[in-house]
């Protein structure tokens, strides 16, 4: 994880793992000086790794204190197999190239759309809530997709669908998406990879077998790519998509907008 909350006073803040090494320099590391830390995604306890290191080849980072029994009650567990496809897919060092994509997804068109996209794949209106939309951006923030060299502006909607556990239409339980691709090839935009995401059960992540004798009430497998993206934003509606009505996701924006632009 690369951002995790810190109990600053009596609030939860996010905070960078980058920053939060800045904030404890020169505190003791015991329980009434370090900041308390927990999971953005299961508020579960997190500690940090790394910081303050020698060691150039070992990235500081956040992760479970303990980690869940089944890694993908989490999104950001460290056993979760949701993220396989992004194997072979350069992880820049670039800060300022990261914070300038982050700051362009979160202007209000941008992520507006992102969250139309989203709850198009989610099943439509009342699927998925502004809310809940803003918490798959702040699992993206911590996981730390913004540093992946191959991350077209299309495809991040479609990422984020990792980002989350989505219950069943009715409710009863719960599938997560992996991102797959046919072979692991480095630094190229995943062409004629057949790449996709593939819906899994939570509770024993097997793969969700489609049963062609009915009609899937959610998609079983989403492909990757730009025309994807592009049919459903032509099925879509978007003339109401607009500040008035996504009063949640506009606040999120200027709050984001604001911070990034101060720091």
């Amino acid at each position: 994880m690369r951002k995790a909350e810190y109990l600053n006073g009596e609030s939860w803040e996010e905070i960078y793992i980058e920053e939060f090494e800045e904030t404890v320099k020169g505190k003791l590391r015991d329980s009434l000086h370090w900041p308390k830390l927990r999971c953005i995604s299961c508020n579960k306890v997190v500690i940090d790794k790394g910081i303050m290191t020698p060691n150039e080849r070992y990235s500081a980072h956040f992760a479970h204190k303990e980690p869940p029994s089944n890694g993908e009650f989490c999104p950001l567990s460290s056993n979760t197999a949701r993220f396989s496809g992004l194997k072979g897919n350069a992880y820049i060092t670039s800060y300022a190239q990261a914070k300038e994509r982050r700051f362009n997804f979160m202007d209000f068109d941008s992520l507006s759309r992102a969250y139309i996209i989203c709850r198009h794949l989610r099943g439509g209106k009342g699927k998925l809530a502004q809310s809940e939309f803003i918490e798959m951006v702040r699992v993206a923030d911590s996981y730390g997709v913004w540093f992946y060299s191959y991350l077209p502006e299309w495809g991040i909607p479609l990422l984020l669908m990792l980002m989350a556990n989505h219950p069943t239409p009715n409710g009863n339980s719960a599938f997560f998406y992996t991102l797959k691709k046919d072979r692991q090839r480095k630094n190229i935009e995943w062409q004629n990879l057949n790449v996709r995401l593939e819906a899994h059960w939570v509770n024993d992540g097997a793969k969700i077998q489609v049963d062609k004798t009915k009609n899937p009430s959610f998609q079983h497998e989403i492909p990757f790519n730009q025309q994807t993206v592009q049919e459903i934003v032509g099925k879509e509606d978007m003339s109401w998509c607009c500040e008035d009505t996504l009063k949640v996701l506009k606040i999120y924006s200027e709050e984001q907008l604001k911070n990034m632009k101060d720091k």
